[in-house]
């Protein structure tokens, strides 16, 4: 019977310092809107938050471990076009960028949990250490009080890695005797706009829910310069933080394409669509809003292409020279709050915009009185940190 591996992947904000390769950002953004699929049908109806880049990093951890016809399917989904070797020395050169620097706060961690004399390869150690700077750490996932004690040490990694926005990721039902490795990786962002909003300004408006029914909500409003592009089917607009690294880009469809949107939405779409943007003075309303969401991603990584990985043929031989691992789960929980001053979430991103032109065109209005998506951007490194969705108020 092979044994279990409980991948984990803990959200909160992240960010960069420093250019990376173009075929991590591309490999990480495609399964960044890949998942975005699969967890907007399973979540059909209701508001949802998560990290693409924290579950594709706990994955990556797992895949660095794979062979065979288990790391062909890890690859084809997880990394894409890059080769193993490529893809672990691109996450060392992203990991030691990841740090704080000035007036935002980010964190970018990964840690592994092994069954005490339980033995993995040493050269993968080496991987999981230094190219992606885990910590391995020996508890006991046998007998059950000490089960119980690990369970507490995992969540309280996890609540220190993220300041305390997730507390709580694994229980006692989600690891059994028969784990023999936890991975986990955790994400925190916090960062001001670079104009912030003034809460004297905020409005109770109804906003119009997917199901059709309109709630009153609590508008953060103001008129400044942002990168903004509207056309019949979606407006696009980016709020920039106040480093120029970062941005939060908000899509609304129009009310009878958000469907047909958000279900083919690919990085070449997003893409062309951000490079459209332009300097405009857009009068703003947007929703001031905290929410919360666990993915459970077992069964949508299975749907994605991952499936050996989470059965007994599982090849995981350049991990333990057993032969008994599999994956057995990988949970994920993600929180966002966005508010006047800022943003603090399982993931963030920013752009700083200029001043417009000279010339005084027609105010634009971008009122978030329906359904939208966002992303999280890091624009140095064209890479999406998190994405989610608001379709009706928390």
């Amino acid at each position: 019977m092979k044994r279990l591996i409980s991948i984990i992947a803990v959200c909160a904000a992240c960010a960069a310092n420093a250019q990376t390769d173009s075929l991590l950002s591309q490999s990480m953004n495609d399964f960044s809107l890949s998942a975005y699929r699969q967890v907007a049908a399973v979540k059909s109806g209701a508001n949802f938050i998560f990290s693409p880049l924290s579950v594709n990093m706990a994955m990556r951890m797992a895949e660095a471990g794979a062979q065979g016809k288990t790391l062909e399917e890890m690859a084809a989904v997880v990394s894409r076009y890059e080769s193993q070797s490529a893809a672990n020395e691109n996450i060392a050169r992203l990991m030691s960028s990841f740090a704080d620097e000035g007036d935002y706060k980010l964190k970018l961690v990964n840690a592994a949990w092994l069954q005490q004399k339980y033995n993995l390869r040493s050269d993968y150690v080496d991987i999981v250490r230094n190219k992606f700077g885990a910590d391995v750490r020996n508890v006991d996932f046998v007998k059950n009080k000490n089960r119980k004690k690990a369970v507490l040490a995992i969540n309280k990694w996890v609540s220190q890695s993220t300041n305390g926005m997730i507390k709580q990721l694994v229980s006692d039902e989600s690891l059994s005797c028969t784990t023999r490795l936890v991975l986990t990786n955790a994400i925190y962002f916090k960062c001001n706009w670079q104009s912030q909003f003034r809460s004297s300004n905020n409005v109770t408006l109804k906003f119009k829910q997917i199901d059709g029914k309109a709630v009153e909500t609590t508008y953060m409003k103001q008129t400044e310069h942002y990168k903004y592009f509207e056309c019949a089917d979606y407006q696009i607009i980016s709020l920039p933080y106040s480093t120029d690294r970062f941005q939060m880009v908000f899509m609304m469809p129009a009310a009878q394409c958000f469907d047909s949107i958000e279900s083919s939405i690919n990085v070449d779409f997003l893409k062309d669509a951000m490079s459209k943007m332009e300097e405009e003075q857009v009068s703003v309303t947007i929703p001031k809003f905290k929410m919360e969401t666990d993915v459970d991603f077992t069964s949508l990584l299975q749907q994605m292409g991952v499936v050996e990985a989470f059965g007994n043929n599982a090849d995981f031989t350049a991990m333990t020279k057993k032969n008994d691992l599999k994956i057995t789960q990988v949970l994920h929980k993600a929180v966002i709050e966005v508010e006047e001053k800022g943003t603090e979430a399982a993931a963030a991103t920013a752009v700083i915009m200029g001043l417009k032109s000279a010339h005084m065109p027609q105010l634009k209005r971008f009122f978030a009185d329906h359904p939208f998506i966002y992303f999280i951007w890091d624009s140095e490194n064209e890479l999406m940190l998190f994405a989610g969705r608001y379709v009706k108020v928390p």
